[in-house]
C-alpha cells in the first residue's frame, strides 16, 4: 500500500467570488503538497490539494451531477470499486491533482458555476406552460426490396408547467425550471442546475411557450386525460388484431352506421 507524507505548503491567490456573489475578488488560499512514496517503478509522485471555501462549496452542492453529495449510489458513477463495480463519488470539499494548473482550472469552473447558480436564484421567475403536439404521415417501405408497407401515422402530445428565468451571464441565457426534481439515471450535466432546470434552447426548439393561468393548466390537464382515454380506446380497438376480432369489430360498428354497408353481389 502506497503511503503519503506531507511535503510542504504555500499560499496562492485565486480569483473567487465574494461571499455575497456580487463580484469577484482575490483570495489567498493555502495549497498543500503531498509526496507519495516511491511506487513499484521507483517514481515519486507529488499531489497538490486545496480546501474549497465553505460558502463556495455549499453554493454548488447538488446542483450538477459532478457536485452530488446526497445520493447514495449512481449507476453512471465515474469510479469503480475493488470489485470493478460503479461507485458513487461524493463531491468533496477539496480539489486535488498532480498538476497545480488543474487545481486553478477546477476552482475557476466551480467559481463560474457558483456565480451562475446565484444568478438563477436571484432572477425573476415567470410561470409558463410548455406544450408540444406533433403529427406525421409517412409511407413505409421494406428496407431490402422497397416493397410498399402502407402509411404510418404518428402523433405526440406533451406538456408541462415550468418557471421561465432569464439571466445575463456571458450573454443572455434563458432557463426553464421544472416544478419537480428528479435525479434518477443522470448521465451528465445536460440536466442543468438543481436537476430540474432545462436550457431554454432545448425547450423553445420543440415546445410552444405560453403564459400560465390556473384555467389554462386545468384545460391541458383535461386534454391530457382525453389523450390517455383515446390511446386506451385505440389500443382496445386496434391492438392485437385477429381474424375473429376484426369480424366482431366490423359487425359492431356497422350496426352503429360507422362503417359502410357491404355492396350487394350482382
Amino acid at each position: 500500500m502506497k503511503k503519503t507524507r506531507k511535503m510542504h505548503e504555500f499560499k496562492h491567490v485565486f480569483r473567487l467570488p465574494k461571499r455575497d456573489f456580487s463580484d469577484v475578488e482575490d483570495v489567498e488560499l493555502t495549497v498543500h503538497q503531498d509526496l507519495q512514496e516511491r511506487d513499484e517503478y521507483g517514481f515519486e509522485h507529488i499531489n497538490f490539494w486545496v480546501t474549497i471555501p465553505k460558502y463556495l462549496y455549499e453554493k454548488v452542492v447538488d446542483t450538477e451531477e459532478q457536485y452530488l453529495v446526497t445520493r447514495s449510489e449512481d449507476s453512471f458513477a465515474r469510479e469503480k470499486d475493488s470489485f470493478n463495480k460503479p461507485k458513487f463519488v461524493r463531491f468533496k470539499n477539496i480539489v486535488k491533482s498532480s498538476q497545480f494548473l488543474d487545481i486553478v482550472r477546477e476552482l475557476n469552473k466551480i467559481t463560474k458555476d457558483a456565480i451562475q447558480v446565484q444568478l438563477v436564484q436571484d432572477s425573476e421567475k415567470i410561470k409558463v406552460i410548455c406544450v408540444k403536439f406533433t403529427k406525421s404521415e409517412s409511407k413505409q417501405r421494406d428496407s431490402w426490396h422497397h416493397a410498399k408497407m402502407g402509411l404510418k401515422i404518428d402523433f405526440s402530445f406533451q406538456w408541462f408547467v415550468a418557471y421561465k428565468r432569464e439571466i445575463e451571464y456571458w450573454g443572455k441565457k434563458i432557463i426553464y425550471e421544472g416544478l419537480e426534481q428528479d435525479t434518477h439515471g443522470l448521465q451528465g450535466q445536460r440536466k442543468g442546475y438543481g436537476f430540474k432546470q432545462i436550457w431554454g434552447g432545448v425547450v423553445e426548439k420543440d415546445f410552444s411557450v405560453i403564459k400560465w393561468t390556473e384555467e389554462r393548466e386545468a384545460f391541458f390537464i383535461y386534454i391530457e386525460k382525453q389523450f390517455i382515454k383515446l390511446n386506451r380506446q385505440l389500443e382496445e380497438f386496434l391492438g392485437n388484431i385477429t381474424e375473429k376480432k376484426v369480424k366482431e369489430i366490423m359487425q359492431t360498428y356497422r350496426k352503429g352506421f360507422f362503417l359502410p354497408a357491404p355492396e350487394e353481389k350482382k
